[in-house]
């Protein structure tokens, strides 16, 4: 019986002071408040922009170019009488218009994923000084783990605030008007 109540004492003690070495911290709030995260996702919007607009111009240059190569096959279609001097002009052309095409697909693939991958590596960057603030903030508190709270339906110690307060301790100063 003492033995029984000497490890319940100890177990709910053991749990309560593993309970207050956790904490949680909501990174929807974090990234939606961190100075770095909102200066990259206005510089990914405007990059977003120029690269959108880019590649309307590349999908106007492609439809441009298959109804050009509609008219050349239409025309050596049309005359089955041309001359030999003529049907090679004419393939000649169309197999301009097709290396200007595919030309044209591969810098708009090539644009995508340029901006993919700056986008992830963006995010690695933010992630990572998330990941510094909150291991900061936690050492400082002498907790062990950290949640994020949206995985998390209860937690007393929430870590938010510390942790973008920690993060925006590096914002540039800005200037007043």
């Amino acid at each position: 019986m003492k033995k029984t109540f000497i490890f319940i004492l100890a177990l709910t003690f053991g749990l309560s002071a593993y309970a207050q070495q956790t904490a949680s911290v909501n990174m929807s709030k974090v990234l939606q408040q961190y100075w770095k995260s909102t200066a990259e996702q206005r510089n990914l919007m405007e990059q977003g922009e120029q690269i959108n607009t880019r590649l309307n111009e590349l999908k106007k240059q492609q439809q441009d170019l298959v109804t050009k190569s509609q008219e050349v096959e239409s025309q050596m279609k049309d005359s089955l009488m041309l001359s030999e001097e003529k049907r090679a002009e004419l393939e000649g052309q169309l197999d301009e218009y097709k290396k200007q095409f595919i030309a044209s697909r591969q810098q708009a693939e090539m644009l995508q994923q340029q901006y993919n991958q700056g986008a992830k590596q963006t995010e690695g960057v933010i992630i990572s000084d998330i990941r510094a603030a909150v291991k900061t903030v936690a050492d400082t508190m002498n907790i062990a783990v950290v949640y994020d709270s949206e995985m998390v339906f209860y937690t007393q110690v929430d870590l938010t605030d510390k942790v973008i307060a920690e993060l925006n301790k590096t914002a540039p100063v800005q200037p007043s008007n």
